[in-house]
């Protein structure tokens, strides 16, 4: 009896919406290591996790689509990390201000 959870069609969905959640991040310049380092990972976790059970997987591709090779100031409005992304890339800029 083969695991439903770990069939190649869910496997490819959940690295399909790390990459979307990574694209995204990379696109706005938040960083990834001041989002991982943030509450130990716990939020780290749970942006994941919501990127994993969104339903705006189209509307998400679109948008990197639209975006490639280009900077954008904020992530897409109708995403669920919109303020968890704007946090991290806010920290980000901040972070090198301060070295500055």
């Amino acid at each position: 009896m083969s695991d439903f959870c770990y069939g190649f069609p869910i496997l490819n969905h959940v690295l399909a919406q790390a990459a979307h959640m990574d694209n995204v991040m990379a696109t706005i310049g938040a960083d990834p290591l001041l989002a991982i380092r943030r509450d130990h990972g716990a939020s780290w976790f749970e942006a994941r996790t919501r990127c994993i059970d969104c339903v705006m997987t189209r509307q998400c591709r679109e948008w990197l689509m639209t975006a490639e090779g280009s900077t954008r100031e904020e992530a897409p409005v109708f995403c669920s990390n919109h303020d968890f992304f704007l946090d991290c890339r806010s920290k980000a800029k901040g972070t090198l201000l301060a070295a500055a």
